[in-house]
């Protein structure tokens, strides 16, 4: 990762970008201090006294550039200590300090020479000439740029006479291949003439054959479109049947609530208000009795009420799914008892369908009426998301599960699956004895 980042760095450096290189210096430094080869730490040191000598920023550079030039001392590695010598010397020379820049030149062009090295050699060269003409000594300064033009000449023609000598290696080697590629072709073409009359039969009998087995495919394919176009007619008709069918029924219900609400209701009302006339006119001994029946009366008006606003809840019709789900689990789970929470994401804005409210809302009551039937759970969780194309319909609890057998489906799960088919959605369960039942519905937005 250190080599990584301090690589990102010559790059930007090497096009022109200081400030950006150094910003991965950095962070190259502060990964290798971790290390202790510490080499790459100083390389990364000297490239960022590189950076800021770039910049203008001498007194940093030096900082810089002096700590490497100690690591690399230290190290003994000579081949990398000339490159830091003459960045340092560049620095002092800048500053005007010629006493510390002239000694540090001279250890690198010596170094560098020993070495064969004759980039830093260049370097070097390049530096004494800006120190030379610093102190008004051109001659000097004159004598070293030809030497670095020197230098630059020899690393160029080295350069060229690898690339010719590679050049000259792939050359010959062409060369070669191609006189074993003439001497095969006399015999190749007179394998091909045979080869081709041969082919000419092979192609005939075996253009016969695709011919039949193409003719083939295409009917079958044919058949296969054929058949796809016939099923997807059938599913269509029966989702628009059980979609009718639904539609029938919630319209059945709304009717019986109306009229449990309008017709018994009323009536069970009138009759409890009717009785409680009477009550100040009965016998002591009566009272009790009749107080009871009042009671039955009562429960009655408050059991007629409840079935009906379950069979049409009104929070459905009038605010919408989230309020709906929200006041059936309030209603059902708290007189059960059973701890739950409920969550919905992306629901805060806007209204569905009428039909899919009521799709989603049918199975959320299946599945709480089930939970409290028979999983003996003690906590629910119910949440409703929207995502940008479906309505996800998660219920979790840690009830007792079931063996979940797609063949001995119970009356509840057919009609929640039946439900999420008329929308295009899809049910899945997630259950495990005694580890509780994870049902999630998923139903898409646009048909």
């Amino acid at each position: 990762m250190g080599a990584s980042y301090h690589n990102l760095g010559n790059v930007l450096y090497g096009n022109k970008n200081y400030q950006e290189g150094l910003a991965y210096y950095d962070t190259a430094l502060s990964v290798l201090t971790n290390f202790k080869d510490k080499e790459g730490y100083s390389a990364c040191l000297s490239s960022m006294g590189s950076a800021y000598y770039q910049l203008d920023e001498t007194s940093k550079a030096l900082k810089y550039l002096k700590e490497a030039y100690y690591l690399r001392k230290k190290q003994g590695n000579k081949t990398t200590i000339t490159s830091t010598q003459v960045n340092l010397a560049k620095c002092y020379t800048r500053l005007g300090n010629y006493k510390k820049a002239k000694p540090m030149l001279d250890s690198a062009l010596a170094t560098s020479k020993s070495l064969g090295i004759k980039e830093h050699t260049k370097q070097a060269y390049f530096a004494l000439s800006e120190y030379y003409q610093a102190t008004g000594n051109y001659k000097k300064a004159h004598e070293s740029i030809q030497f670095y033009t020197l230098y630059s000449d020899s690393i160029i023609n080295e350069n060229v006479n690898q690339t010719v000598a590679e050049m000259q290696t792939k050359f010959d080697t062409e060369k070669k291949e191609q006189e074993i590629e003439k001497l095969s072709q006399e015999k190749l073409i007179q394998e091909l003439v045979i080869q081709e009359k041969n082919n000419q039969i092979l192609i005939t009998v075996l253009g016969l054959i695709l011919v039949i087995i193409f003719s083939v495919v295409f009917y079958q394919l044919y058949r296969i479109k054929q058949d796809r176009k016939l099923s997807a007619a059938l599913l269509e008709e029966q989702k628009k049947g059980l979609k009718a069918v639904i539609l029938a029924t919630e319209n059945e219900r709304q009717r019986i609530a109306k009229d449990l609400h309008d017709g018994i209701g009323q009536t069970l009302s009138g009759i409890k208000l009717g009785l409680s006339k009477f009550t100040a006119d009965l016998p002591n001994d009566n009272r009790k009795e009749y107080s009871n029946i009042l009671n039955i009366v009562d429960e009655a008006c408050i059991e007629v009420r409840a079935i009906s606003h379950q069979m049409m809840p009104k929070a459905l019709k009038e605010n919408g799914l989230v309020p709906a789900i929200e006041d059936m689990l309030n209603k059902s789970l708290a007189i059960s008892k059973v701890e739950y929470s409920f969550n919905q994401i992306g629901l805060d804005e806007g209204r569905f369908d009428e039909a899919l409210e009521i799709g989603l809302f049918r199975i959320t009551q299946e599945l709480i009426n089930n939970i409290i039937k028979h999983s003996g759970a003690t906590k629910v969780d119910v949440q409703i998301s929207k995502t940008q194309k479906h309505l996800v319909l998660l219920v979790e609890d840690n009830g007792k599960g079931f063996k979940f057998d797609e063949k001995r489906d119970g009356i509840g799960l057919m009609n929640m699956k039946s439900r999420a088919n008329t929308f295009n959605g899809e049910v899945n369960y997630e259950t495990e004895l005694n580890k509780g039942t994870v049902a999630t519905i998923r139903v898409p937005l646009h048909d």
